[in-house]
């Protein structure tokens, strides 16, 4: 589990605590895009809409007081080699097994 207390925002002035979801809106924080433009490389080339926004201004239940909230966001990607069929793989179809002796039917087996 995530550490709680770093997704925690605090007003500057009197330390009331608020989570996220309580100042910023998702649209905001991921923005609405209308129309990408790709090139044949998959690079963007042109984006139309709302960008993401990563600050809000929020004026304190308790004080009063108005301050700035900063969001910082951060993207990492990477190869999900379970999912991954770009590289050839094998798959064993009969690896180590066990057999087992069958009755003949005879009555001394």
């Amino acid at each position: 589990m995530e550490n709680r207390d770093s997704h925690i925002i605090r007003c500057p002035k009197c330390g009331a605590e608020y989570l996220p979801s309580e100042i910023m809106y998702p649209e905001s924080l991921l923005g609405r895009e209308t129309c990408v433009s790709k090139d044949s490389e998959g690079h963007i080339i042109f984006s139309d809409g709302e960008a993401p926004s990563y600050s809000d201004e929020y004026t304190c239940d308790y004080c009063g007081c108005t301050f700035d909230v900063k969001a910082t966001v951060s993207y990492s990607s990477e190869v999900d080699s379970l999912h991954d069929f770009s590289r050839p793989y094998e798959t064993k179809l009969h690896g180590d097994r066990m057999t087992l002796k069958e009755p003949s039917g005879k009555a001394d087996d």
